[in-house]
């Protein structure tokens, strides 16, 4: 079974019309689970739309920060549970016909670049600088045996650029998707979407992904 599974920083959903927005997008791109960023409501829970279940963690009092997962009504059944780690890291495990996916969302803060380097990012990345959190994801993947897939494939440089500049001078990669090297083969592609539009200064990133997820 092929889905489509997206990131998204989306700024704000407090914002009015900005949920609906997305919703409205997502229903474009026909993606069935998008890890959100941003989300700027308070407190955490479910939400349950008509096409939509959003599952989201949010500071407590105030409208910053919070990450979630919105999920397509056909794949909601999958879901066996969703862990509220942090307003900065939320996990949603879907149920797998021989093994269960746990898709972490992790948000973290932008930071000054330095040199890295690359034995796990393949060859298509869109710079050759990190942050000090790009250098520590590189770390991260190499000690737990996966892969920076979202610079795995090879693309125009029109589809690698996640975040643009307030002006438009200048766009950078800083939001990946990362996945255990054993099923690397599940992924058919991954790149960005310049056309999603959610009022926000990130794209739109999605993976086609191959998985034995359960029926």
């Amino acid at each position: 079974m092929e889905f489509y599974l997206g990131t998204w920083n989306v700024l704000s959903l407090y914002r009015a019309g900005a949920f609906r927005l997305l919703r409205d997008q997502i229903d474009k791109y026909k993606t069935g689970i998008i890890a959100i960023k941003e989300i700027r409501w308070i407190g955490q829970g479910t939400l349950e739309k008509k096409y939509q279940t959003i599952f989201y963690s949010c500071d407590r009092k105030q409208h910053m920060l919070g990450v979630g997962f919105v999920v397509k009504k056909n794949l909601k059944r999958m879901v066996m549970d969703f862990e509220a780690i942090s307003t900065r890291i939320r996990a949603l495990t879907i149920k797998g016909k021989f093994f269960n996916y746990t898709i972490i969302n992790v948000h973290a803060p932008t930071e000054e670049k330095e040199e890295i380097y690359r034995p796990t990012i393949g060859s298509h990345s869109l710079h050759e600088k990190a942050n000090d959190n790009g250098y520590r994801l590189i770390q991260f993947a190499t000690l737990n045996n996966m892969v920076i897939s979202s610079t795995m494939f090879q693309q125009r440089n029109i589809h690698k650029p996640t975040w643009t500049a307030p002006d438009r001078s200048f766009e950078i990669k800083i939001d990946h998707m990362v996945i255990d090297a054993r099923h690397m083969s599940d992924l058919l592609v991954v790149r960005s979407y310049r056309g999603g539009n959610v009022d926000s200064d990130h794209y739109l990133v999605i993976a086609r992904m191959r998985a034995r997820i359960s029926k």
